[in-house]
């Protein structure tokens, strides 16, 4: 059974974490689940996919060529597609060059949220966060907030202004 909202297009979530043991985004992450399980049971949310991808996603590994690394590449050029359309940006998903500490064998990679959220209507991808543009900032949990309120519009990016003195990345948006 789908869960339909007011127009008729089922709403469905996919929760990105790093992991499912504890630390410093356990309280967090443990929250936007119970949210989001209770968004589910009220018929607010057809439901929700928990993914766990780790820290990062080096490019030319074996990893990256699996089935899993290949889900996470397809999800991020979606996700930083969907970004793009809306003239945002994905903080906390960056790709840089490395070397390994070991090896000295050097790769490029793309560092992962601790935790994300991708929100699509009827298959197609409405939203993410985290996500910011040069005067708002959307964390997890605040995009959380606007399903709860209702705000499950596909235009209705949750925008939490930026506080003065507060650089692009820091805070909620490092979610």
């Amino acid at each position: 059974m789908s869960t339909l909202r007011a127009d008729g297009e089922a709403v469905h979530a996919e929760l990105f974490v790093r992991s499912l043991t504890g630390g410093s985004a356990h309280g967090i992450q443990q929250e936007v689940v119970e949210r989001l399980s209770a968004l589910a049971a009220s018929g607010r949310l057809d439901g929700f996919d928990l993914h766990v991808w780790g820290r990062e996603l080096p490019h030319d590994s074996a990893a990256a060529r699996s089935e899993t690394g290949r889900f996470v590449a397809d999800r991020l050029a979606a996700f930083r597609q969907w970004a793009r359309d809306n003239d945002l940006s994905l903080p906390a998903v960056t790709t840089t060059d490395r070397a390994s500490a070991i090896t000295e064998e050097a790769y490029t990679a793309t560092t992962l949220p601790r935790i994300a959220l991708a929100e699509y209507v009827d298959g197609e991808l409405r939203h993410v966060a985290p996500c910011e543009g040069p005067e708002c900032h959307t964390a997890v949990a605040d995009r959380v907030a606007a399903l709860e309120a209702g705000r499950d519009e596909p235009d209705d990016i949750t925008r939490v202004p930026v506080a003065p003195g507060v650089a692009a990345g820091d805070g909620p948006a490092a979610d």
